[in-house]
């Protein structure tokens, strides 16, 4: 079991926030998130709005290297 699955609530909220947040800040639409992640759209959306379940440490470093930032970036502007 994963950091990641392992956190609840408000911790999943902010990182879902700071995920959203920085792909808007970089002009990437999901659909060409879910291309550079090589992860599937639904799970994305899931991702944004804060479904723990699509949550996983693989999944989020997916996201991190086609946003182009270290995990440990975001989990810092999360506040983590």
């Amino acid at each position: 079991m994963s950091v990641i699955d392992v956190m609840l609530g408000n911790e999943l909220k902010q990182i879902s926030a700071e995920i959203t947040k920085i792909r808007i800040e970089r002009k990437i639409s999901q659909r060409k998130l879910t291309k550079l992640a090589g992860i599937s759209n639904s799970c994305i959306e899931r991702v944004e709005n804060d479904w723990s379940y699509c949550y996983s440490l693989p999944n989020l470093i997916k996201i991190c290297k086609a946003l182009k930032i270290k995990p440990s970036e975001i989990l810092t502007r999360a506040g983590l």
